[in-house]
């Protein structure tokens, strides 16, 4: 049986649970932007592959051990056939991980591994861009306990706009942690990018929020993209450089040291956070915009 969910500012048909979806009942007018259900994957030719991921005559296909493999013909759907004896919540986290972030690269999005959140009083979107286990989601689940809405956990999609969107349903806390529901009034769909904050690794004994430059932008854009793989094996990188490099030109981007000790959110951080969050693209992005310099 089939259900709606939106996520990435999309509408899903799906098969399968989406975890950090937000389910919805469809209405007469609803538009199903992408149709995910279970099938049984054709056999195709592999052009290219790359680990998971491989391209085929039509589309792409993710083989996740243990999981699934997820086929995507085109822009607008995914197949699903899970490997015999799949836990079906592994299944279903594939397609989060796997086969959704490829199917919207198909589309032409730009993937960051990062959250996102809007802090309350701001109408624009922070992103904290970070690998894994940076503590990306330590510090959102933060901001979300001091009221802010989340837009995403640990990918968010951005569009030629400038708009954020992702799951922001649910915050996952690593391994040994508990995953924490997001209540449905404290998720937000999408929400224009104000300012982006790269998280370092923790070395100091203050923290200090450092403006980078268009150049060191640009790096960090892509040094920071999920699943960069996929665009290259589709032969998007080239055509993404334009506009990664339209989003490095114009929105105010910082290095963010954390204390190494701790890991709550001192006042200044905050603070600094709220500030960058009053800031806006195509302005405020010369490296003297606000921060904390340590």
């Amino acid at each position: 049986m089939s259900h709606f969910h939106r996520g990435y500012a999309l509408t899903f048909e799906s098969e399968f649970d989406l975890p950090g979806a937000t389910e919805i009942e469809p209405l007469p007018e609803t538009i199903v932007d992408v149709t995910i259900a279970h099938g049984r994957i054709p056999a195709e030719r592999c052009r290219d592959r790359r680990g998971f991921f491989a391209r085929l005559d039509e589309g792409v296909l993710v083989s996740p051990p243990g999981r699934a493999q997820y086929w995507c013909p085109d822009s607008h759907n995914i197949l699903v056939d899970p490997a015999g004896g799949a836990d079906p919540r592994a299944v279903s986290e594939g397609l989060c991980a796997f086969a959704i972030p490829a199917l919207l690269w198909m589309r032409g999005d730009i993937l960051l591994h990062a959250a996102a959140a809007v802090i309350p009083g701001a109408d624009s979107a922070i992103i904290i861009a970070g690998h894994s286990g940076t503590g990306k989601t330590t510090v959102l689940t933060q901001l979300a306990e001091a009221g802010a809405r989340i837009v995403a956990d640990d990918i968010v999609r951005l569009d030629a706009d400038l708009t954020i969107s992702g799951l922001p349903g649910l915050l996952r806390l690593g391994s040994g942690g508990v995953d924490r529901t997001v209540a449905p009034g404290q998720r937000c769909a999408a929400a224009p990018l104000g300012v982006v904050h790269v998280l370092a690794e923790r070395s100091r004994q203050t923290p200090a929020f450092r403006p980078l430059s268009v150049s060191q932008r640009m790096h960090a854009l892509l040094a920071y993209q999920y699943r960069p793989r996929v665009p290259r094996m589709l032969g998007l990188a080239r055509t993404m450089l334009p506009k990664l490099a339209r989003i490095a030109e114009t929105v105010p981007m910082f290095e963010w040291h954390r204390c190494e000790s701790r890991c709550a959110l001192e006042a200044e951080e905050y603070a600094a956070l709220q500030a960058g969050s009053a800031l806006r693209p195509g302005r405020d992005c010369g490296n003297d915009a606000p921060g904390i310099h340590g």
